[in-house]
């Protein structure tokens, strides 16, 4: 009868451990790159929303025309304005074709100079979740205080 080598199965064990070890660290390295990818879409699209939002807004003339001009975007909705603050929900769809709505917040503060108003706006981008996804600081000088948010 023959007997079994044990380094053989020694050999073999290990082997078995290593497979299982790079199986282990590929399976994580694709869940992390599957959420990255998923905060990278979000982010892209809250830069959408920013950029969409400032311009739409630099040329209002007051919070009301503001509100006006971001109800007439098809992916706007849930407008409220409170001061100076707009807040409102855009709809945006990713490379995915999945939709996503984000919560985006414009806040106004007004400088008078000797000759229009400078406008500094804050506008901040929150997914679903309520966490904070995108910041925009931007601003704006109008004469005599005409097309200012």
């Amino acid at each position: 009868m023959k007997r079994k080598n044990p380094v053989f199965i020694v050999e073999l064990f290990l082997m078995f451990v290593m497979m299982i070890m790079v199986i282990t660290v590929i399976t994580v390295v694709s869940v992390r790159s599957r959420s990255e990818s998923i905060r990278a879409s979000q982010l892209t699209q809250g830069v959408i929303c920013a950029q969409n939002a400032a311009e739409a807004t630099a040329e209002a003339g007051d919070t009301e025309d503001a509100e006006a001009i971001l109800g007439k975007m098809e992916n706007v909705s849930d407008i409220t304005v409170s001061g100076d603050t707009i807040e409102a929900k855009m709809t945006m769809t990713g490379g995915d074709g999945e939709e996503e709505t984000f919560l985006v917040r414009i806040t106004s503060a007004f400088e008078p100079g000797e000759s229009g108003v400078y406008v500094d706006k804050d506008i901040v981008v929150m997914n679903e979740d309520g966490e904070q996804v995108y910041t925009l600081e931007t601003g704006n000088y109008v004469k005599n205080g005409e097309g200012a948010l």
